[in-house]
């Protein structure tokens, strides 16, 4: 299986919504997002599930994805919420009906997917000392297993920062 992490676009600046969790994209980040889900689709990166936070600038990047033909309609995922927890998620993923070679994609925010990347990949996170993801980055990880697991022998595949896919 293949699990990847994607961080949400450039979002509205804090001040200007009372709600952290209303910001949604800028312009810019709609832009750039898109343009990085087109790239992802031509190099034939697709997914068989899409998982989002609940956070608006979260849930548009989630559709961003489906529109760019990268998987199903988004699934709302509370734990995907910042400061969300790895162990809220990973009882979800060892139920979820899909072939061993699927790919899903989780769509939140740092911290906590450079966190949930670490302990996936490495098997710990070092409190603040994580992968970090750009905004509209993405990171890959692949396991030999079914199911991926923390604390077992996954692969990080790709890690990279929108830069690297854009024209």
């Amino acid at each position: 299986m293949e699990l990847y992490l994607f961080r949400h676009g450039i979002a509205a600046d804090r001040t200007e919504y009372t709600k952290d969790a209303d910001r949604p994209l800028t312009p810019e980040g709609t832009a750039r997002t898109n343009l990085v889900a087109q790239r992802l689709h031509q190099l034939g990166i697709t997914f068989d599930g899409i998982l989002s936070s609940p956070l608006v600038r979260a849930r548009q990047t989630a559709d961003i994805l489906t529109a760019a033909h990268l998987g199903p309609q988004p699934q709302i995922f509370s734990a995907l919420a910042p400061g969300g927890s790895l162990g809220g998620f990973l009882p979800w993923l060892a139920h979820w009906e899909a072939p061993p070679e699927a790919r899903l994609v989780l769509v939140g925010h740092q911290p906590d997917l450079g966190e949930w990347a670490a302990a996936i990949a490495f098997g710990h996170s070092n409190n603040g000392n994580n992968l970090i993801l750009k905004k509209a980055g993405i990171i890959g990880i692949r396991s030999g297993a079914a199911r991926i697991q923390a604390h077992t022998d996954n692969q990080l595949f790709l890690l990279t920062s929108p830069k690297w896919l854009l024209p």
